[in-house]
Parts: C-alpha cells; sequence; structure tokens
C-alpha cells in the first residue's frame, strides 16, 4: 500500500516508551530517526507536571527546539497519576484541574497546538449522568482556559475505566456540549478497534475540521474487551485500511505513535521498524 496524500512529515514519534530512558537520550534518538515532530508525554522521569516550575517549562522547550522538534500534541499523564476530573471529590478534582491547567501552560510554552485530556471517569455503580455532569463543567473551564492559551484541548473515546467519554457519539455530544473552539476531537487506531468503531464513522461522525489528532498504533484484543499493543503491522487492528480512509479525506495533521511495555526495553529498535513501515507508505517528504 502507498499512500497518495499523508506525508512522514506528519508522523510524529512520542516518549512514551522512553520512560526507562533520559530524556536527552530519546530527544537524541527521535531526532535521529528523522522525525521532525513528536508527541510529549509528561510524565517522570521526562518531565512531571506536579513538580515542573515555570524554569523547567522554559528549559525543556529549548532542549527541543535544540534537537529540531516541534511538539504537536503534549499527553499529561492521564491514567496510571490519580487525575479525575469526575471524581466525586471536590478537592481531587480542583487538584486535577489545575494540573491540566499546568499542561496547558506548558503547551503554550513550547508553541504545541493541541494537548490530549481525559476527562474523568467514576465507578461502574456510581450515577454516571452526575460523573458526566462534572466532568463536561470542568473541561468547559479548562476549554476557555485552552482558547486563551492558543491550545486546543482534544478528546480521545476510549473503555469506561479511564473516561466517560467510552464511544465516537459521546466524544462529539461532549464537544457540543462544551461548545468551544478550545476543545476538538482525535481517535486512537487500537481504541477504535477496542469500542468497536471504524475510521469511516469517526470521519462521518466528526468531520475533519474537528478530527484533529490520531494516536498511531496496532494491537491485539488478549481477551475480551482487553487490548494490547502492537507495533504497526504486527497487530489485529486493520491499520492499513484506517490509514487509507485518512489519505482519502486528505487528513493534514499529526500521527502520535504510542508504544508501551514491551518495547520499552528496546524503544529505539522499535521506533526505526515503525519509520520504517511508515517510509513504505506514507509519502517521503523527509
Amino acid at each position: 500500500m502507498k499512500l497518495k496524500n499523508l506525508k512522514l512529515s506528519q508522523v510524529a514519534p512520542a516518549n512514551f516508551v522512553f520512560q526507562k530512558f533520559s530524556l536527552e537520550y530519546t530527544l537524541d534518538t527521535i531526532q535521529r530517526s528523522g522525525a521532525k515532530a513528536m508527541e510529549f508525554y509528561c510524565a517522570e522521569p521526562h518531565f512531571s507536571l506536579d513538580d515542573a516550575t515555570p524554569d523547567e517549562i522554559k528549559y525543556i522547550g529549548k532542549k527541543l527546539r535544540a534537537h529540531g522538534l516541534k511538539v504537536v500534541d503534549v499527553c499529561p499523564e492521564n491514567c496510571t497519576y490519580p487525575v479525575n476530573l469526575a471524581s466525586t471529590n471536590m478537592y481531587t478534582r480542583k487538584r486535577s484541574f489545575d494540573y491540566y491547567v499546568k499542561a496547558l501552560q506548558a503547551a503554550n510554552e513550547w508553541e504545541c497546538p493541541n494537548a490530549l485530556f481525559f476527562p474523568g471517569r467514576t465507578t461502574l455503580d456510581a450515577s454516571q449522568k452526575d460523573a458526566w455532569k462534572r466532568s463536561v463543567d470542568s473541561m468547559r473551564e479548562l476549554a476557555h482556559i485552552a482558547e486563551v492559551y492558543g491550545v486546543t484541548i482534544l478528546l480521545e473515546a476510549a473503555p469506561s475505566t479511564v473516561t466517560v467519554v467510552t464511544n465516537l457519539d459521546k466524544e462529539v455530544q461532549m464537544i457540543e456540549e462544551v461548545h468551544s473552539p478550545g476543545l476538538s476531537g482525535m481517535v486512537d487506531l487500537m481504541c477504535l478497534a477496542s469500542i468497536h468503531e471504524t475510521m469511516e464513522s469517526a470521519v462521518e461522525k466528526f468531520g475533519m475540521d474537528r478530527l484533529r489528532h490520531v494516536h498511531f498504533n496496532d494491537g491485539v484484543e488478549v481477551s475480551a474487551g482487553h487490548w494490547t499493543q502492537k507495533l504497526l503491522g504486527e497487530g489485529d487492528v486493520p491499520v492499513e485500511q484506517m490509514l487509507q480512509v485518512l489519505d482519502r479525506n486528505q487528513y493534514a495533521h499529526y500521527f502520535g505513535w504510542e508504544a508501551f511495555s514491551p518495547y520499552d526495553e528496546d524503544p529505539k529498535a522499535a521506533l526505526a521498524q515503525t519509520m520504517a513501515w511508515c517510509r513504505d507508505r506514507f509519502v517521503n517528504d523527509i
């Protein structure tokens, strides 16, 4: 398969898989891969939002520029850290809100257009309606702040264990209820497969103007409803078919390459394999 419109310069490796290595090693490796853009995962040991000072945010920005890397999406740790905008605990909500504001400040300093936030979750026996309202109220305030910083917050549909936005219809619903240019949509290829959605339905429901980012990965279902990531071409997600849909619709934003364990033992090799896979398919413009 050779794509006609999607370009290699749209591939933005992320530092998710480099968490066992230093930030300097990570940026060097991404730079040497030929990539010109990256998605920045805000977590230890690279950059903790909880501990970050304005000076550290500026320092990271200088390192990124020195490596010739444009950050296209800031992704604060949303899942393993205790961050939850839909929590019944008002102190948790306030702390989570402040955490996300700092992510917007980092995105602004790094001239990054997007930030991916999960809008919260609740327990399965709690009122989903009430959790949704708490989430929408928080996201509405954050979206207004994002507008001031010149950043767009992105939503991603995923299982209920991590978000109240559990399918594309919910994603569209939240975007419309918040009703702000500071909030838009994105998709994750493996998550689309796990929630039984297609790229065609994503394009139809969002429209290309609200599809602002793509998490780029493959995966396999290891048990009912539970998926694990694989490198591109090694899983059961119809990645090439999804890319062809985006190619036909002239998708012009970025693909954030997302990978975790077991590739964290040798992320350099995983990235090299991924970039080779992309060079065989994307228009090579770098």
